[in-house]
């Protein structure tokens, strides 16, 4: 203790260890408290990882992302404690995505859907916690939704031939 506190060593420990704290006083050992309960080591959080994205996506289309929040040694924590915004940018500069706003982490892990709302080449979404820990993804292509189909607007009948009338044809 120095001044009250208790500075304790957790060098080679690692979140699997149990731990009870028994501290003594004076160097008695007949005198001494120790923590009621165990209770584990849990390592902070050093970055975050994504589960690859399979490449193309298309803009617009929801797909399933997994983001982990990871310790040094690349082990899933529970550390968290703190929002997790993501970014996305490309090619192009920064990209609209959904969800905007905060993620909610559940031990340690995100699992939910990402739409990427412009095309572009080498998109990587970002995630980010307010004290600087980071993980971005592998490079995505996010492209055009492809055609499938075209639309036309009603016509109004009848029309007479060889004089023109409004129309609209919408690519789907």
């Amino acid at each position: 203790f120095v001044e009250g506190t208790f500075t304790w060593d957790t060098t080679g420990l690692t979140e699997t260890n149990l731990c009870m704290l028994k501290v003594y006083c004076n160097q008695d050992p007949a005198t001494f408290a120790e923590s009621r309960e165990p209770f584990m080591l849990i390592p902070p959080v050093h970055h975050f990882a994504f589960m690859p994205i399979p490449s193309p996506k298309y803009r617009g289309i929801p797909f399933p992302v997994a983001i982990t929040a990871q310790d040094i040694n690349n082990q899933i924590t529970l550390a968290l404690l703190g929002p997790v915004t993501l970014t996305a940018w490309g090619d192009s500069g920064p990209i609209p995505i959904t969800p905007t706003g905060t993620l909610s982490f559940t031990l340690g892990a995100w699992t939910g859907s990402i739409s990427v709302n412009d095309a572009d080449t080498n998109v990587r979404i970002t995630a980010a916690d307010a004290s600087g820990h980071t993980g971005t993804s592998d490079v995505i292509n996010v492209n055009q939704v492809p055609l499938d189909h075209f639309d036309w607007s009603p016509i109004s009948s009848p029309e007479r031939s060889g004089s023109p009338f409004p129309v609209t044809l919408t690519a789907k």
